[in-house]
This record gives structure tokens, C-alpha cells and sequence, in this order.
């Protein structure tokens, strides 16, 4: 493995899209531009697509993404995969639709999606498989009206997914909750059931001992966000702030 093992950077963020438009655009068109130019990912996952800000960010770079419609995947899909096209190949792709089982969620309505595709370093020949998902926020209309955790059920789904794959992979996804989504994708299905066996997934922040950074809310903002903000005296003073970590595959 030593031999075949490279190095990518992945950067994950929710490109914020509302009533199926981009929220504040074009004036968050630069922005997200200095971003990438910034950081320069190799992967970007993104939630919330919208066509407008795909062409933005496929514009003057290498990036490609996933736009085949046959396979129910196009434009305006709600989540995608970027990635450089001068360093990976598009191997495989999939859609998951994440769908919670019976007894695990007393036959919540709800059901999410999740984008998988495997890529093969070009340079390495490693393959690799990302995944990127966008879970329902906690006041979700099915989580209101019943009173039960929506994500946890498809966090479960998602997990038995993951644990399918042979290659290494890279989750990401907007989760919308900070304490259910790592307490289940860091156990496996053993560890769940008798509480032992090593878990599938692994924490990049906690490898990398660095804590994750606050990314709500993603300015320019809105009144309304900003004085939430100011409510629970998390400030944040960046003009944006994404999540972006390295991989040793």
C-alpha cells in the first residue's frame, strides 16, 4: 500500500440554496471562488447544487462533476461530487436513497439521499471511494410532527452502506446535528451489537487533533442568521469559513 498511497485534499461545503435559488448570488460568487482558489481541493462535495454555482465553480478549473441524467443525476441535483479531473478518473457512481427501515423508525416518512463515487489516482493508481449526503435539519416539518430524530435512522442506513465498501472511502455530508451522526458512523454494526469490533469510519478532526471549525453562518448572510449568531455568542468574523482536511489514502 505504501507504494500506491497518495495525497488529496477534500473539502466539503453546503453552497446554500433556498427555494431553488442561490441565496445571496452573485454577491457569495467571489467568495466561494477565493475559496477554492485558496485551498485548491482536489474533491469538492457539495450540498444544496444549484446549476448557477456549479458553473461558477467548474469555471477556468479542472473540476468535473457529476451530470448524468440517466442515471437520475443532473444540474440541478441536490448534492454533488467535484473533482480534478487532471488528477483522478471517474470509475463508478451511485445513488443511495437512504430510507429508514420500519423498526428503526416507527415508520417515519422521510427519506434522504446520498451521492457514492469511486475514483482512481492517476498518478498512483489508488482507488477510493467519496460519498457526500444531506441529512433533514432538526426542524424538519416529519421531525416536528413526530417528535422523533429523523437522522438517525438514515444514519444507520448510511452506515451499512459504508461498511459494504472494501475500498477506502470518504464520507462527508451537512448532517445538520453535531452529536447523533458521529456517535453512529464511528461504531460498527459489531460494536453496535455487542459492543465490540472496531469501527469502518474514522473522525478526520480527531486524527488530526484539531477541533472542527464553526461554518454557520456562511456570509453574506441574512438578518435573520446573524442575529441567531449573535443569540449563542458564536461570532464569527471570516467572510466564510468551509471545512477542508487532508487524507492519507
Amino acid at each position: 500500500m505504501e507504494s500506491s498511497s497518495c495525497i488529496i485534499s477534500v473539502m466539503t461545503l453546503n453552497v446554500w440554496v433556498s427555494n431553488g435559488t442561490p441565496v445571496y448570488w452573485p454577491e457569495r460568487e467571489e467568495p466561494i471562488k477565493l475559496l477554492m482558489d485558496t485551498f485548491q481541493p482536489d474533491i469538492l462535495t457539495i450540498q444544496e447544487s444549484h446549476p448557477t454555482i456549479l458553473n461558477a465553480l467548474i469555471d477556468n478549473t479542472s473540476f468535473h462533476f457529476i451530470q448524468n441524467a440517466d442515471n437520475g443525476i443532473d444540474w440541478d441535483y441536490p448534492i454533488n461530487i467535484l473533482w480534478n479531473s487532471s488528477k483522478f478518473d471517474l470509475l463508478e457512481k451511485r445513488i443511495i436513497h437512504l430510507s429508514p427501515s420500519t423498526e428503526d423508525s416507527d415508520n417515519l416518512p422521510y427519506k434522504s439521499l446520498a451521492l457514492m463515487i469511486k475514483l482512481i489516482h492517476k498518478s498512483s493508481l489508488q482507488e477510493f471511494v467519496v460519498c457526500t449526503t444531506h441529512l433533514p435539519w432538526c426542524g424538519c416539518e416529519e421531525e416536528v410532527e413526530s417528535g422523533l430524530n429523523v437522522r438517525i435512522p438514515l444514519l444507520k442506513e448510511l452506515l451499512r452502506e459504508c461498511e459494504q465498501i472494501e475500498d477506502p472511502l470518504i464520507l462527508t455530508g451537512d448532517f445538520n446535528e453535531d452529536f447523533h451522526p458521529l456517535r453512529i458512523l464511528e461504531q460498527s454494526k459489531d460494536e453496535e451489537e455487542d459492543g465490540d469490533g472496531g469501527s469502518c469510519l474514522v473522525n478526520c478532526f480527531a486524527q488530526l487533533r484539531v477541533p472542527p471549525p464553526i461554518t454557520h453562518p456562511c456570509r453574506p448572510s441574512s438578518q435573520r442568521e446573524e442575529e441567531r449568531v449573535r443569540n449563542n455568542n458564536k461570532i464569527n468574523k471570516n467572510n466564510y469559513q468551509s471545512i477542508m482536511d487532508i487524507f492519507y489514502l
